[in-house]
């Protein structure tokens, strides 16, 4: 039986304004307001006419931390609950819009950051030594004078590229401290949340099956 556990689980959201919206004392009056725990370090007030804003980790709700990136414009939130960190997230995205009037067309795009261990019924190593990898890796074999296989696995989007507002990938590895586990390492990227959602659904149904694939 397939063992899966989730160790991290981050969402984010990039914003097109020009300027970030979410400013002190503003943004931690409405996550207080949310029920959520402030654990940024309360900063002097800024001179007049100036805006201060707040960057890392700025308030917590459970095991779920919320983190801005004024700089680069990013709302986000991390847990290891999908669901706990999901729940999170739309609040804050709920404070975007109700407090700081910040539409739906105004981000950019998504994105999913996720880390599993899991421990499938075969051992990784054995289950990466026992297949076929084709051409390349015997003619690298035959360079090398001994014979090698992919440690990484790795599967990403066909005809798109890691800078692009679309992209997946996927990455299984032999844990080095747990060798009878795999370490999963998603990224996902989307311009829509229903997008995200709905890959969020499917993906700890799509690992085990792609581990199921590499087991046969």
């Amino acid at each position: 039986m397939m063992i899966m556990r989730s160790v991290r689980f981050h969402i984010a959201a990039v914003l097109r304004s020009l300027q970030f919206p979410l400013y002190y004392p503003l943004i931690l009056d409405s996550l207080r307001r949310k029920g959520f725990e402030i654990v940024a370090t309360v900063p002097p007030a800024p001179p007049f006419g100036l805006k201060l804003y707040l960057g890392g980790s700025i308030a917590r709700k459970g095991d779920c931390n919320v983190i801005l990136n004024p700089d680069k414009k990013i709302i986000a939130c991390e847990g290891t609950s999908i669901v706990d960190t999901v729940k999170c997230f739309n609040e804050l995205l709920e404070v975007c819009r109700e407090d700081f009037s910040v539409g739906d067309q105004e981000f950019d795009y998504y994105e999913v950051l996720s880390r599993y261990v899991v421990k499938p019924v075969k051992s990784p190593l054995e289950m990466i030594r026992s297949r076929e990898w084709g051409e390349l890796y015997e003619r690298v074999s035959s360079i090398l004078g001994v014979r090698v296989h992919p440690y990484v696995i790795s599967f990403v989007v066909a005809g798109r590229s890691p800078k692009d507002r679309k992209w997946l990938d996927i990455r299984l590895y032999p844990d080095p401290a747990l060798p009878d586990r795999f370490g999963v390492e998603i990224v996902y990227r989307d311009e829509k949340m229903e997008n995200v959602l709905s890959f969020i659904d499917r993906m700890e149904d799509n690992i085990q099956k792609i581990i199921e694939v590499l087991e046969e």
